[in-house]
């Protein structure tokens, strides 16, 4: 019957292009998905990028100005060299990070203010050791004391906090673009299959008669497919226009499941990269402790809580005594490795619920919650005994001590920051002490 197989025919042939057309479909929203999730970590990751390396950039300038205050006061060319180091390293930097924002403006004009607070403080820098230098040391105390760079040091901290408001306000736009993107995702494998399913359904109604048998196997397959998730291949030996319909189902449905494969893994890649790109950046990298932006965070919780309960809360600020010799004598590989095992000696004497943080070069910040300041000088100087014996065959049979300071939260205190500043002066009694010993600083 001519009429009928030309009929069975136009069906056929519809079915197979409403297939093709929702696998072409399907490929073109992979890909745009795909390039999408590409662009989403690039910006993800040049965000971090700036965000470390602002804090980067503190600390070059710290190192600068440490160096030119050395200077100052002893005339030591020795000093010198961390002020060269801090003042090469910054402008590198600040190059690196303004040639990586050419895509944002907005961005590019930040580190441009940055860069200029910088050349002028590197300026006053350069003019109190050049009038040294010359036999002017009054007139360069004279320039300090008019607090000059100290101004400057605000404002560059100041723009680079407003760098990292907006990145963190980046950050939480695209973490919301691409939840977007993923319930999008979801979606469109709903309509998908949807459509996909009414496709086949039409074309089962229309010929259910003269194709049945091979209908039934299709909707099994499509059954088998529902649940779990898995092909299973049609056997019919039919040449008719059914056998290749048979054919071009099995072909289809294959390459469906195979994306639906590679839609899941790809997600599941993204949720890793996420979980990843979170550990970058609450993490030291180098020492595996928690950083500074992570630590105003946990402090806030911390001190809120204090607040309530008022069970206590000490803050252990810790630097290892005579670092820059070890730097000096084996070299900033194994001055790495010292603070690789300092990182991991703490972790191992910390509780659970107490933070440990790499506040910056070799000093360290341990906050102990629900904990007394004599529990905590306790507490510290097992550390400090810790610390002593620690054992680095990098040093070649030389030992590391650290100078410790403790100080406790107290109800006239308004924030975190005096408790901080508290164990940093104990921190530094310790070491105009004798360093190698713990000292704890009470409140006034």
């Amino acid at each position: 019957m001519p009429g009928t197989d030309h009929t069975l025919r136009s069906k056929v042939y519809f079915f197979f292009f409403s297939l093709l057309l929702v696998s072409l479909g399907n490929f073109a929203v992979l890909v745009l998905m795909e390039n999408k999730s590409l662009n989403y970590y690039q910006q993800v990751s040049e965000a971090y990028e700036i965000r470390e390396q602002s804090h980067t950039l503190l600390s070059y300038l710290v190192d600068a100005e440490t160096g030119q205050r050395g200077y100052l006061l002893t005339e030591d060319s020795a000093y010198l060299t961390p002020y060269y180091s801090g003042v090469n390293g910054a402008e590198a930097l600040l190059q690196k990070m303004f040639n990586h924002s050419v895509q944002d403006k907005s961005r590019q004009t930040r580190i441009a203010t940055i860069q200029f607070l910088v050349a002028e403080k590197f300026a006053e820098l350069a003019n109190t050791i050049e009038l040294t230098k010359a036999g002017s040391k009054d007139t360069a105390m004279e320039v300090v004391a008019s607090n000059f760079g100290m101004e400057k040091m605000k404002q560059i901290r100041q723009q680079i906090k407003l760098l990292n408001v907006s990145e963190e306000k980046f950050l939480k736009e695209q973490n919301e673009q691409f939840l977007a993107l993923q319930a999008s995702i979801k979606l469109i494998f709903i309509v998908e299959s949807v459509l996909f399913l009414v496709v086949l359904s039409l074309v089962i109604y229309r010929v259910k008669n003269t194709v049945l048998q091979p209908i039934s196997q299709i909707v099994e397959s499509l059954n088998a497919f529902k649940v779990n998730q898995q092909f299973t291949p049609l056997s019919i030996d039919s040449k008719d226009e059914i056998g290749q319909l048979a054919n071009a189902f099995n072909t289809m449905a294959q390459a469906i499941s195979r994306q639906t494969v590679n839609l899941k893994d790809k997600t599941r890649h993204a949720e890793t990269q996420k979980n990843q790109m979170f550990q970058m950046a609450v993490k030291d990298p180098l020492t595996t402790l928690y950083n500074r932006r992570y630590m105003d965070i946990e402090l806030a919780k911390m001190v809120a809580t204090n607040s309530r309960y008022r069970q206590g809360l000490c803050i252990v600020m810790a630097d290892i005594d005579h670092f820059k010799k070890v730097n000096d004598a084996f070299g900033h590989t194994v001055g790495d490795i010292v603070l690789i095992a300092l990182g991991h000696l703490i972790k191992q004497v910390t509780r659970e619920s107490d933070l440990a943080v790499r506040y910056g070069g070799e000093e360290f910040l341990i906050a102990l919650p629900h904990t007394k300041s004599q529990e905590a000088g306790v507490w510290a100087e097992k550390l400090r005994q810790h610390v002593e014996s620690l054992s680095i065959d990098e040093l070649q049979g030389n030992y590391i001590t650290i100078s410790l300071g403790v100080a406790e939260m107290d109800a006239s205190e308004a924030s975190v920051e005096q408790v901080i500043t508290r164990a940093d002066e104990a921190l530094y009694e310790a070491k105009n002490s004798g360093r190698n010993r713990v000292c704890i600083k009470c409140t006034s």
